[in-house]
């Protein structure tokens, strides 16, 4: 078993008036992605900026190679859901888990 960990910082070009606004723009988006992808996926850091976000996703599969597959179509969803957002940054780490 594979576990994949992501962290992404996006910039918000939308002009968020305030952080209710900001959240829901990512409820938004991380519900349509956890239906999709059945991932984990909260907001990790810079909660009050009103133009940058840095986003947690946590994956679990059996298969290392599936685990890439999926950060792509992930990404691919996310500039197609909200072409508004720009993403700036992609870090991502995966280990084994040996029975």
């Amino acid at each position: 078993m594979y576990s994949s960990i992501f962290k992404i910082d996006i910039e918000i070009t939308t002009g968020c008036k305030n952080i209710k606004e900001k959240r829901n723009i990512l409820k938004s988006m991380f519900t349509r992605l956890r239906q999709k992808f059945n991932i984990s996926i909260s907001e990790i850091s810079q909660h009050k900026s009103l133009s940058m976000t840095t986003i947690g996703i946590a994956y679990i599969s059996n298969d290392s190679k599936n685990n890439e597959i999926i950060i792509h179509k992930i990404i691919r969803t996310i500039e197609t859901l909200r072409p508004d957002l720009i993403i700036l940054n992609i870090i991502s780490d995966s280990i084994k888990i040996e029975n």
